[in-house]
């Protein structure tokens, strides 16, 4: 929402969060390389990469979970299983994948999020 007001309704939200790629695609690819082959684990939504195999991704993240990236090494994601948003904007140039910034995060995030769930069950 912003001031109160909702941007998207929810089933919006989730038709555009859900895999989109149709098995041709996934398999053949529309290029010379499947999807599949470039991705594992992820397939793409409507404007996002959605988490489709967290283990065939090598990502600690949810089933359904998904995000994107942009220039600088900006990213955001969302793991509705867990109820978590994230963004990052650290702004240095050059290859998202040499930068161990944005996989540190995630990692931190949901060791936090482990702990924290410990935490309050270690409380009465």
């Amino acid at each position: 929402s912003y001031n109160g007001v909702r941007i998207l309704g929810p089933k919006t939200v989730q038709y555009m969060t859900i895999d989109h790629l149709t098995a041709e695609v996934r398999n053949n690819g529309a290029s010379e390389f499947p999807a599949s082959h470039l991705y594992p684990g992820h397939s793409f939504g409507l404007g996002v990469s959605v988490i489709t195999d967290p283990g065939q991704a090598q990502v600690v993240s949810s089933k359904g979970a998904y995000n994107w990236g942009g220039i600088a090494n900006t990213k955001f994601w969302v793991d509705p299983e867990e109820n978590l948003v994230a963004i990052l904007m650290t702004q240095v140039l050059g290859s998202p994948w040499s930068d161990a910034t944005r996989f540190n995060m995630k990692i931190a995030t949901y060791q936090a999020l482990t702990e924290l769930g410990a935490d309050s069950q270690a409380q009465p």
